[in-house]
């Protein structure tokens, strides 16, 4: 799984499609959060909240923060995760 999105994000950043960075880096944190290991899913995370905000990208910023709070719950830091 890792390697198709990382691929994936290869691609996107080859070809400068912003909106599929962003779509394959929530796509990795996504996974990550699915096994487990929320430190690199936050990190996949945060990177696609950076990208979305500079492009005003709403859609892409609300499913990247969905995502971060998913991953602080079960990290048990309910502040961040609000």
């Amino acid at each position: 799984m890792e390697r198709i999105n990382t691929t994936i994000l290869e691609i996107a950043k080859g070809i400068q499609d912003r909106r599929g960075e962003v779509a394959a880096l929530l796509n990795l944190g996504a996974a990550y959060l699915q096994f487990g290991d929320q430190a690199k899913a936050i990190n996949y995370l945060q990177q696609s909240l950076a990208i979305a905000k500079g492009l005003k990208d709403r859609g892409g910023e609300a499913n990247t923060l969905l995502g971060l709070g998913r991953a602080y719950l079960v990290l048990g830091d309910f502040d961040k995760a609000i």
